[in-house]
C-alpha cells in the first residue's frame, strides 16, 4: 500500500510524525459515486446505487449549474475535488465543519494531487483561512530543480483571472473579505486566502506531483469559522 508522511508541530511543540494513505477511490458520498449523470460522464455506466471507482487519470465531470457534462477535461485531483457548479454538490462532503482538511489523491496512473478544502457543505457559518505552501516539488524546474521531471505542478484549482504570481500580495490573516491566491512556480510557492459564506466551503487542487519522492510545507493562519487543521 501507498502511504503519504507527515511531520507536523504547532506553536513551537514537538514536531510530530505520522502516514497517511492517499485517497485513490471515489468516496461513497461522491457524485461519481452516486450520481447516475457524474457516472456517465466519466463513462462509469448509470447505475443509481452507490459504487467506489478508482480515480482516473482524467476525465470530464457533471456539472450541476449547466445540466451537462463539463466542457474541460479534468484531472483526476480536480474530478476528486469536484468543482461541477453549485456549492451544494461540490467538494464530495470531503469537508469537516470548522476545519481546513487537506488530502493527497493518487490517481489509477499513480499521479498525486493535493486538495484542500475549507468548512463543510451545509455549515451554519461561513470563515477565513489562509494556507502557505512550498517546495521544489511546485517549482518549473527551470530555476530550482525539483523532483518532478517534467511533471509541473500548477493551481488547478481554482482557476480565477484575479490568480497572481507575486505570493506577497495575499496576506494570509488579512481580515479582508475577499479571496486572494498566488501562484508562484518559479521558486515553488503558493499563497492562499478564502473567505466564504455559510453553506458555501472552498478550496483548491495543487498538481500533478510524481506518485513518490514529492516534498511540500504547508503552513496555516486560522481565522474565524476554523478551529481546527485535518490531513488526510
Amino acid at each position: 500500500d501507498t502511504c503519504v508522511g507527515v511531520s507536523w508541530e504547532t506553536e513551537g511543540a514537538h514536531v510530530v510524525r505520522a502516514t497517511v494513505s492517499p485517497v485513490e477511490e471515489f468516496p461513497l458520498s461522491h457524485p461519481a459515486a452516486l450520481d447516475p449523470n457524474t457516472k456517465t460522464c466519466l463513462g462509469l455506466g448509470a447505475g443509481a446505487d452507490a459504487e467506489t471507482f478508482a480515480l482516473p487519470a482524467s476525465g470530464r465531470s457533471w456539472d450541476f449549474e449547466t445540466g451537462a457534462c463539463s466542457l474541460a477535461t479534468l484531472t483526476g485531483g480536480e474530478l476528486l475535488f469536484n468543482p461541477g457548479g453549485n456549492t451544494g454538490s461540490s467538494f464530495a462532503n470531503l469537508g469537516k465543519s470548522r476545519t481546513s482538511r487537506a488530502v493527497v489523491a493518487r490517481d489509477a496512473g499513480g499521479v498525486s494531487y493535493l486538495v484542500l478544502v475549507n468548512g463543510a457543505r451545509g455549515d451554519a457559518s461561513g470563515g477565513r483561512v489562509g494556507v502557505e505552501i512550498a517546495g521544489r516539488d511546485l517549482a518549473d524546474g527551470s530555476s530550482r530543480s525539483n523532483n518532478a521531471g517534467n511533471t509541473r505542478a500548477t493551481l488547478l484549482h481554482p482557476k480565477t483571472p484575479t490568480v497572481t504570481s507575486a505570493v506577497g500580495a495575499c496576506s494570509l490573516n488579512s481580515a479582508s473579505a475577499e479571496d486572494c491566491f498566488a501562484f508562484d512556480s518559479v521558486n515553488g510557492q503558493a499563497a492562499l486566502r478564502w473567505a466564504w459564506d455559510a453553506r458555501a466551503p472552498e478550496g483548491a487542487v495543487l498538481g500533478p506531483f510524481p506518485g513518490t519522492g514529492a516534498c511540500v510545507s504547508m503552513r496555516w493562519e486560522l481565522g474565524v469559522g476554523v478551529d481546527a487543521v485535518e490531513i488526510g
